[in-house]
């Protein structure tokens, strides 16, 4: 299922709520942030094996990278959400705080097309942005149908 992107900026709000509260403590919020102080940007690049065109995609068989957002210090899932396969570019308004995420190809009925990439933590501070590269590889099973696995 794809999430558009009004609500992937719902999410992603909770998200920057769950990380400024800590996700455990008091029961009053605290805030790291204030209203007017400039959010972060995560951006992520994927690419298929080193490709970056709707053909990789297709022949994939990949419909969607599916992107969890999790605490470096917990591994608990902050936000997840889908961005169609062919985009191969996202960006991700984030509070100052530390990231980390994992994501996959999935195709069409939510069944893994990709190996799952665990991508290393990442610090936002105020209007930073940070980029992040995937490079995406098929699942074992079809590199051995294609006679290139390992």
């Amino acid at each position: 299922m794809l999430v558009d992107s009004g609500m992937k900026w719902l999410v992603l709000a909770g998200a920057i709520a769950l990380v400024a509260c800590g996700g455990e403590g008091p029961a009053e919020p605290v805030s790291t942030s204030s209203a007017t102080e400039p959010l972060g940007t995560a951006t992520l690049h994927w690419t298929l094996m080193g490709r970056a065109d709707d053909a990789a995609c297709t022949d994939e068989r990949a419909a969607v990278i599916d992107v969890a957002l999790v605490s470096p210090d917990t591994g608990g899932v902050l936000a997840s959400f889908q961005e169609p396969c062919a985009s191969f570019v996202t960006s991700l308004p984030l509070a100052p705080g530390r990231y980390a995420a994992r994501a996959r190809l999935l195709d069409t009925n939510g069944e893994p097309r990709s190996q799952l990439v665990e991508l290393a933590p990442f610090t936002i501070e105020d209007a930073s942005v940070v980029v992040q590269e995937i490079v995406f590889a098929p699942i074992a099973s079809d590199q051995a149908r294609s006679g290139s696995g390992v």
